[in-house]
């Protein structure tokens, strides 16, 4: 198990962004309460979000990116044809052996049972809203092709998601909700070989175009890091301070297998934290903080279910179980701001028969955050 210490990361992290690290960032202005600091990119995934404020930030690289050139119809990697990214990547470690962090450990759990907006919800929520969830699908061959457009697309990394485009039914975007939602869609592409991420998504079904705010791109045969990390192994994959695309939703198809193999998804889940710690920077696999944020914990940070824990033992749905059994297995990861009590995001309530049992409180009395322990951050 290869280990990297917060240390290394930091300083390899801060070289390769032209000396913007964590110091710097750390000494962003605290929230005043009527406008949030961060950039208008990080505001697109929120679970809620208050207004933008008009303040000029550091970008964390503003270097032109030089891109590798990718084939016009790339291959999909026969070694991952279910999970995207590659063996040995942050997306496919498990945590279970990983060192814990004691005394981080207990700052968590007092956070978490203390702080206004979680002090009322002891376990970790399912969101499943129709609105807020946000979407995801499993490309197929058979699908229909849409193109991306709008937002930041025109950067060099993502205009093969307007030019080539992604694999999508229709009946997923049929769904997208109207408003000022988030509306996240992440497309797991095994036959273009990426994985996309859109926000503010609007789809056009007449030409077959979906104009974005934000979009994002992390390729199948790479580690799925994003450029900036010095661990990168792919200069194309490209997201938001660094966010891990795939671990953003959960496909049904996936927790079904995850439910018949009496495990976890096999991949760490992407955490809506109630709220990080601007302070306290980031970790690998993030390579950037929101700013103005006063809770708890860098982004990046791992945190994971007791792996003595019997959760079979706690009366959980099949589904619920899975997910439970993912947090155990692979932990999850501090990567945005939820704006309220701390949960994951699985998709859109209509991908899931309700044999699997989910619900935004099934974990409720039956897994709290004093089941939790907080891996040593830089980790892998």
């Amino acid at each position: 198990m290869r280990r990297l210490t917060t240390a290394l990361a930091g300083v390899l992290l801060m070289l390769l962004m032209g000396g913007v690290g964590v110091r710097a960032l750390a000494d962003a202005p605290a929230a005043s309460g009527i406008c949030d600091l961060r950039p208008v990119d990080d505001l697109r995934d929120s679970v809620r979000s208050t207004p933008a404020c008009s303040v000029e930030t550091t970008p964390i690289a503003s270097a032109t990116p030089t891109v590798t050139a990718a084939p016009t119809t790339p291959a999909p990697d026969p070694a991952v044809a279910g999970l995207p990214c590659s063996p040995g990547s942050f997306f496919r470690d498990d945590v279970r052996d990983d060192t814990v962090d004691p005394a981080l450990t207990s700052s968590f759990r007092a956070f978490m049972a203390s702080y206004p907006e979680q002090a009322g919800v002891t376990w970790p929520k399912v969101n499943l809203s129709d609105e807020w969830s946000g979407l995801s699908h499993v490309g197929q061959a058979s699908d229909p092709v849409w193109k991306i457009v709008g937002g930041n697309t025109t950067d060099p990394r993502l205009q093969i998601l307007s030019t080539q485009g992604v694999h999508l039914d229709d009946a997923v975007l049929e769904v997208v909700p109207a408003g000022s939602q988030d509306r996240l869609v992440v497309v797991y592409d095994p036959v273009f070989g990426y994985v996309a991420q859109m926000a503010d998504t609007v789809p056009n079904f007449t030409n077959h175009t979906i104009t974005v705010g934000t979009a994002g791109i992390m390729w199948y045969s790479s580690n799925c890091l994003d450029y900036r990390n010095p661990l990168a192994d792919d200069s194309r994959n490209f997201t938001s301070r660094g966010r891990i695309i795939p671990a953003m939703q959960v496909p049904a198809p996936w927790l079904q297998q995850a439910i018949d193999n009496g495990t976890g998804l096999g991949y760490p889940l992407h955490i809506f934290f109630v709220e990080t710690r601007t302070a306290d920077g980031f970790s690998h696999p993030m390579v950037g903080p929101e700013s103005g944020k006063s809770g708890w914990g860098g982004e990046g940070w791992r945190i994971r279910i007791d792996p003595s824990i019997d959760l079979a033992a706690r009366g959980l749905t099949p589904g619920c179980l899975a997910l439970a059994r993912t947090l155990q297995e692979s932990g999850g990861y501090l990567g945005d701001n939820s704006g309220s009590a701390t949960q994951i995001k699985v998709g859109h309530p209509s991908s899931y028969p309700t044999s699997m049992g989910l619900s935004t409180d099934c974990m409720e009395d039956k897994v709290s955050w004093s089941d939790f322990e907080v891996v040593t951050p830089g980790q892998q």
